[in-house]
């Protein structure tokens, strides 16, 4: 157990620092006070993307009147069907993608790869879908779950929120 428990909380811990640090270096809007470092050569490092959306415009997405719950999550009234998304600098996206493609292979029932996209995926069931994609402009994972949708539905709606970041 301890096997499996310490490279999976080593995840954990790097996802967290590096999607905008401990709690100290953080401002009250939740995102890092300086989403931009230097290298040892001076080179600027990628910058973590902004929550792509408003509460608004994932109700139009979705179909149906959603909550903003948090940073970059909304849910229904009833609090049951929800939307997240995750951002990341492309290369810290990057060094986690194999592993969370690799259980999305295990988990969802249906797993597309992207096209025009550095790397992503779209993967579905019967209860969510999850996107992870991985470009230019930084990495994102989004999570819809427990809408009354099926797999089809799932998949068109990733692929409508996903068209409305990239562009």
């Amino acid at each position: 157990m301890r096997r499996v428990l310490a490279p999976l909380a080593g995840l954990i811990l790097f996802a967290v620092t590096a999607c905008g640090g401990t709690a100290a270096e953080s401002n009250s809007s939740g995102s890092s006070s300086d989403d931009s470092s230097t290298t040892g050569d001076g080179v600027a490092n990628e910058t973590v993307p902004q929550c792509p959306f408003t509460a608004e415009q994932v109700s139009e997405l979705v179909g149906q009147e959603m909550h903003d719950d948090g940073h970059c999550l909304w849910r229904d009234k009833e609090g049951i069907a929800m939307v997240t998304i995750t951002m990341s600098t492309s290369s810290s996206g990057a060094l986690t993608y194999d592993y969370q493609r690799s259980n999305a292979g295990e988990t969802f029932k249906r797993v597309t790869e992207l096209q025009n996209v550095d790397k992503g995926y779209i993967a579905v069931k019967d209860i969510g879908a999850e996107i992870v994609v991985i470009s230019k402009a930084g990495s994102y994972t989004m999570n819809l779950s427990s809408f009354d949708w099926d797999l089809d539905k799932y998949e068109q709606t990733s692929r409508a929120m996903l068209d409305k970041i990239l562009h």
